[in-house]
């Protein structure tokens, strides 16, 4: 939305500039800028102060303001506005974004790793070498034995897992939802927890579920742009043993 050709002088030779500006984005906020023309002496005390209205959107408020003082004895301020437009009722309808991306993890911890990577003390595969970390030697109890490294050779070969003690697995998983809000939020009581996303969260694997990791939220002109992440757990899923369920 853009005022072209619209001039208004207020007291005191307070005058707007044309071109007036207003844009909503994708989660309902709405923001403006206004030019206003003063003399430079009178600038400070004839611009509008913060917390005062847009001169046509009266729901937009002013959160800043910036001065410029010009060499012909005339000075401008420009201000921004912020709002949210009645027409999206308390809430805008929210959007949603997915981030995937992978860490490190220790490789006995791998899906696999009992079964194709380096098996058991009593039965390793792929020259894995398992130890009794009280002595700090190799040993076939598997109620004594941790993985220690695998072998640099097997039968003459060269390992190809030699030196292997992490992978990436794809447990940064992450699933936000974006709003703007009229009243600041208040559920703070399910943050940490297992519980389901908000909004058509992809589908995963059942062995897996999500933990909230929390909200943040910053109040603009009196309205509130809100996030809300939770974190797709690992392929053993979050322990219910340490995490609590919503």
């Amino acid at each position: 939305m853009n005022f072209l050709n619209h001039k208004t002088f207020g007291p005191e030779k307070l005058r707007m500039l044309p071109g007036a500006t207003l844009v909503e984005d994708k989660q309902g906020l709405m923001e403006g800028q206004v030019t206003w023309e003063a003399p430079n002496d009178r600038i400070m005390q004839l611009a509008p102060d913060l917390g005062s209205a847009h001169p046509y959107a009266r729901f937009c408020t002013l959160e800043k303001r910036s001065f410029t003082f010009g060499g012909k004895g005339l000075a401008t301020v420009k201000g921004n506005y912020a709002g949210m437009s009645p027409q999206r009722g308390e809430e805008s309808p929210p959007t949603y974004e997915l981030q995937i991306g992978t860490s490190e993890e220790p490789i006995v911890v791998h899906r696999r790793f009992a079964t194709h990577i380096g098996g058991r003390p009593s039965a390793p595969l792929n020259g894995a070498i398992f130890i009794d970390p009280s002595t700090g030697d190799q040993t076939a109890d598997d109620k004594l034995g941790v993985f220690d490294r695998f072998a640099l050779w097997i039968e003459d070969e060269e390992n190809d897992l030699a030196g292997v003690e992490a992978f990436l697995d794809a447990n940064e998983i992450v699933w936000r939802k974006k709003y703007t809000a009229r009243s600041r939020p208040q559920d703070l009581s399910d943050v940490g927890k297992i519980a389901t996303p908000e909004g058509p969260e992809p589908s995963v694997n059942p062995e897996w579920n999500w933990r909230y990791n929390g909200m943040t939220y910053q109040e603009r002109a009196h309205v509130f742009t809100v996030q809300k992440e939770w974190q797709l757990s690992g392929w053993r899923g979050w322990n219910k043993k340490i995490y609590d369920t919503a």
